[in-house]
């Protein structure tokens, strides 16, 4: 047997030898503390039996809190004897202890490096004790590290205060053959306890049963493009890897889950001999157990078929520190699981506002919280990050959009499952143009319209003119430009949509000259007509008086010259109704000219 398999035997005092191969992915390499551990760490070491210890002291935590301040570690290693009717083995060990006991079916885990063994006769054990007296269900497991850190895995089914590393080196057999030397290097002993901030990354996976595990650690290694391949060797027979955590779940968290399965062979009768078990510590009965055919929507199962990767979250109901995959193969069918990632989680985002629908060009704001000392995350489609928080208004949307929610302890990396939250975008109604005269004149009004019917009219400007709501019929107030829009709401999705013009009313042309010149009877009148726009025409009109001798009379000008004669005693006002035309827009104005009567000749009264 090679000396890298001699790792793996495993020898139990309470049942037996067995054998199972076990491969460890640290959180952090070399065995450093994962963000979120609480750790405790054995702060008294002691030695017996007989053989060499070397730094002993160099494995007391600095407290319990703390791992030792050196990287130098104690050295264990004994010798067997030899003799005519062969040796005996010889064994050499060093006690780990806590400050406190450690709860029943704690996993304490001793960190190991250098590990010899010359044959399956030589061993490295650990054993539970209180105080002196070895715990009740004591058992050990061996792990070793893709970078080669290797830890020895120790629990027991009742209160025990250390661990026991026993290094045993074989004894010479018959016929002189050698004593065999066993040795071990030995760094810090430590357990962890629930602690809400822990990452949740497996601290290392195994596998056991009838069947082969092929590149096991893919499974937690952090890359969705790697996997385990878990494969049944016999029909009828069962094979099961297994994923360790650092310390105990604490309330809500989950476990996500990636797995690929070849289409071809995919079934239901197969998803439900596929069974995700929950254990807690030594406990060989799980606290929680499903099957995957159980967890699969109809959804992921149509994904499933297509040999795709998918993702799945399972909650177990009570604290778990280790979960299994046990896979059974079926009646004429051995199927490789593909195990992308294994990974235990804060709870999934709790939504309260999921799903919305929005009109084009809108936001939406979609709300997800997750639990305490938890943050929520925000991704789109393509699996970009968008913002981080509870309640998320999306940028203004022309289609459809899906984003993705999920859940992350602050400060760690890894993340719930994600959930769907869609946003269903409804179309604007299309509004036809208006049409109708948008350029008019002070004083006129006029009638717009549009081909879609039911719609609702407004003015940007109503002292410049109004317009009624429904009928179109615009009036004006004053010169200026104004927005007219009509804006139409879609009963089904009341969705609203608008088309607008601009209107302009052109001023009138008005007088700038005298409104109200005087002469006198006889005298010639010279008026000249200015207008407050350019480019005016003008046009006069002059009707016949009672009084004024002068016939009626007009002109195609701005200019009057004219004689009027009053043929009475008192003033009489003459009207000159001028037409002036700007920019197609008219107007008439009146001048009002005074003619005063001519005075008499002098004369002299007599007395």
């Amino acid at each position: 047997m090679p000396l890298t398999m001699l790792l793996f035997r495993l020898k139990n005092r309470f049942t037996g030898y067995f054998w199972l191969l076990l491969t460890l992915m640290l959180v952090a390499g070399g065995g450093n503390m994962a963000k979120g551990q609480l750790r405790t760490y054995a702060t008294l070491s002691t030695q017996g039996g007989t053989g060499t210890v070397t730094g002993l002291a160099n494995v007391r935590g600095a407290s319990t809190t703390t791992p030792p301040a050196g990287s130098t570690p104690a050295n264990l290693s004994a010798t067997g004897t030899t003799g005519a009717l062969g040796g005996s083995a010889v064994s050499v060990y060093i006690n780990l202890q806590f400050a406190s006991n450690v709860p029943s079916n704690t996993v304490v885990f001793i960190k190991v490096s250098a590990i010899t063994l010359p044959s399956i006769a030589s061993s490295v054990t650990a054993v539970a004790y209180n105080n002196s007296t070895a715990a009740t269900g004591s058992t050990f497991y061996n792990l070793v590290a893709g970078d080669g850190t290797q830890y020895i895995g120790v629990y027991a089914t009742s209160v025990f205060n250390q661990v026991r590393l026993i290094v045993t080196g074989a004894g010479g057999g018959l016929l002189g053959a050698p004593a065999e030397t066993a040795s071990a290097n030995v760094f810090y002993a430590f357990y962890s306890t629930s602690n809400t901030a822990d990452c949740g990354s497996a601290i290392g996976t195994s596998w056991s049963g009838n069947g082969t595990v092929v590149n096991s650690s893919n499974a937690i290694d952090g890359n969705l493009a790697t996997y385990s391949d878990i494969t049944p060797s016999l029909l009828l027979s069962t094979v099961e890897q297994s994923f360790y955590f650092s310390g105990p779940s604490v309330t809500n968290d989950e476990v996500k889950a990636t797995l690929s399965i070849p289409p071809s062979v995919l079934s239901l009768g197969l998803l439900s001999n596929i069974t995700v078990n929950a254990y807690n510590g030594s406990n060989t009965t799980p606290v929680w157990t499903t099957n995957l055919g159980a967890v699969l929507s109809l959804d992921l199962l149509g994904l499933f078929n297509t040999g795709a990767p998918i993702t799945v979250s399972v909650k177990p109901t009570l604290p778990f520190d280790r979960l299994s995959i046990n896979y059974s193969a079926v009646v004429g069918l051995l199927v490789t699981l593909h195990v992308h990632e294994v990974q235990r989680t804060s709870a999934s985002p709790v939504f309260t506002v999921q799903n919305a629908t929005i009109c084009a060009n809108s936001t939406a704001t979609l709300i997800a919280t997750a639990p305490s000392g938890n943050q929520t995350l925000w991704y789109d489609a393509s699996g970009t990050l968008v913002f981080t928080g509870n309640s998320f208004t999306t940028p203004a949307l022309s289609t459809t959009t899906t984003y993705y929610a999920a859940t992350a302890k602050i400060g760690c990396t890894g993340e719930s499952l994600r959930l769907p939250a869609v946003v269903t975008v409804n179309p604007l109604p299309t509004v036809a143009p208006i049409t109708g005269t948008t350029s008019i004149c002070l004083n006129q009004s006029t009638t717009l319209a549009s081909t879609t019917t039911g719609g609702v009219w407004s003015s940007s400007a109503t002292g410049v003119a109004t317009i009624n709501s429904s009928t179109g019929i615009l009036s004006t107030v004053s010169a200026g430009t104004s927005t007219i829009t009509y804006t139409y709401t879609d009963p089904t999705t009341t969705c609203t949509n608008s088309v607008t013009t601009i209107l302009t009313v052109k001023p009138l042309p008005t007088l700038t000259s005298s409104l109200t010149p005087a002469i006198c009877s006889s005298s010639p009148f010279s008026y000249t007509a200015t207008s407050s726009l350019g480019s005016t025409s003008f046009s006069w009109t002059r009707a016949t008086v009672a009084g004024i001798s002068n016939a009626s009379g007009s002109g195609l000008s701005s200019a009057i010259n004219e004689t009027l004669i009053n043929t009475t005693n008192a003033a009489i006002t003459v009207t000159y109704i001028f037409s002036l035309t700007a920019d197609g827009c008219s107007n008439a104005v009146n001048v009002q000219l005074k003619v005063n009567p001519k005075p008499g000749a002098p004369h002299i009264l007599s007395q």
